[in-house]
């Protein structure tokens, strides 16, 4: 198997972390390597897409309902957490390929097929933020995505993996030294996350995450900014009850507004379908009754929020939504092995042979923080997600000096001993 081939380095100058001290630790030095493979920009085959876009909405309701298990507010990115997973699922074989497959809720196509899928999904939303600023649409969807690999440098990396993730992801890789500094590392890592998700992600690795066993860090940034289509009016945003449970009424800013909006009620629900400026984007925001939010949550699926999505039609309604704005971030270890990726993480048991052509490495962590913020205007969201790897740790370092008599066998690879002898004295011939 070869390994970088087509690649050319293009240096990249490393910058002090922002705001730091003189005795403050910069960022860690990268090279960044650039595939002679230019991104994939045809189509996939409609149904391919349709088979990827439903498995996708699958993956979002299972990992929304896995790390949902706290009484707290959560925000996820589903879509940059299977992003990233399916940049590490170039590089699984044999059984860790099955077994991350059914996790990611992947359809029964080739693999090639897939990541052609995500190809088009990535390149879909970024053209929402193509849409112009005008007159009624000053705030129009603005998506910004950003993939990379960040890899050891020294460390071989399969030529294929690092083509598919050119060709479908286009995520270069940008070579750094774990090894030798693992926390500069990490903050160049965070200050790229940084970047790209307006500053919303700013501390995304936290310190200890990279080690200096580390041998890669695979990246999907998100970020999101669009205006309500019907902005709402601030002078009519008033304290109102938010009822967290039965016995707890906390009171908080809350929006108001009467518009022609997309509305649907069903048995124990109502919800309302809130439009962004520019593209098809909208938040739907779906409303179980009084007592009625634990059932409603552990029955939603993938299909019934779409039945509930396309169940509504324009109505007047007169709604009122609190502000809000919160970050949630988590390891996804737990949430994902049981969703069927328990062995990933486990050393020596995973096979990505195809990210280093060898069965050492493992996953040591998938983390992810969401952002989000709405207000009378629209809505601010950002994500990140980072898959880590190591290499099953090595053996401790040892010495083998050999100045006393000693045995010697020369033997073949089926255990044939063709020589055996020993050695008393180097010196006599």
């Amino acid at each position: 198997m070869k390994y970088f081939h087509r690649w050319a380095l293009v240096p990249v100058v490393a910058a002090l972390a922002a705001g730091c001290g003189d005795d403050a630790p910069s960022d860690a030095p990268t090279t960044e390597v650039r595939s002679s493979h230019a991104r994939v920009t045809a189509s996939p085959d409609a149904a391919d897409l349709a088979a990827v876009l439903r498995a996708n909405a699958t993956f979002a309701i299972d990992l929304h309902r896995a790390v949902a298990t706290e009484g707290r507010n959560v925000v996820v990115s589903p879509y940059s957490v299977s992003t990233a997973l399916a940049m590490t699922w170039a590089g699984a074989r044999a059984a860790t390929e099955t077994r991350m497959r059914g996790a990611m809720r992947l359809p029964a196509l080739g693999s090639g097929r897939v990541h052609a899928a995500f190809n088009a999904i990535d390149r879909a939303l970024t053209a929402q933020s193509t849409q112009p600023v005008t007159a009624e649409s000053p705030r129009p969807a603005r998506i910004t995505l950003a993939n990379a690999l960040w890899a050891q440098r020294g460390y071989s990396f399969a030529a294929p993996f690092l083509d598919t993730l050119a060709e479908h992801y286009g995520a270069g890789v940008r070579l750094t030294d774990f090894a030798s500094a693992p926390d500069p590392s990490r903050l160049g890592i965070n200050r790229w996350v940084s970047e790209r998700t307006n500053g919303r992600i700013p501390a995304l690795l936290a310190e200890g995450t990279i080690t200096a066993n580390t041998v890669f860090v695979l990246t999907n940034a998100v970020h999101f900014n669009a205006g309500w289509r019907r902005v709402f009016d601030p002078a009519r945003t008033a304290p109102a009850d938010f009822h967290v449970t039965d016995a707890m009424t906390v009171r908080v800013p809350t929006m108001a507004q009467v518009a022609r909006l997309p509305y649907a009620e069903g048995a124990g629900w109502r919800a309302v379908s809130m439009a962004y400026q520019g593209g098809d984007l909208s938040m739907l925001v779906m409303l179980p009754d009084a007592g009625r939010f634990a059932d409603f949550e552990r029955a939603l699926t993938a299909e019934r929020l779409e039945t509930i999505a396309a169940a509504t039609t324009d109505h007047i309604v007169t709604m009122s939504l609190p502000r809000f704005s919160f970050r949630s971030q988590a390891s996804l270890v737990t949430a994902l092995g049981a969703m069927g990726m328990a062995e990933e993480f486990r050393p020596g048991v995973p096979d990505f042979s195809g990210i280093d052509g060898s069965r050492r490495i493992f996953l040591k962590d998938v983390i992810h923080e969401g952002f989000i913020a709405v207000d009378e205007n629209g809505t601010e969201a950002a994500a990140a997600t980072a898959v880590i790897g190591e290499p099953v740790s090595a053996p401790p370092p040892a010495t083998f000096a050999a100045d006393r008599p000693f045995v010697f066998a020369i033997r073949a690879g089926n255990g044939t001993l063709l020589f055996l002898g020993r050695v008393l004295n180097p010196a006599v011939s």
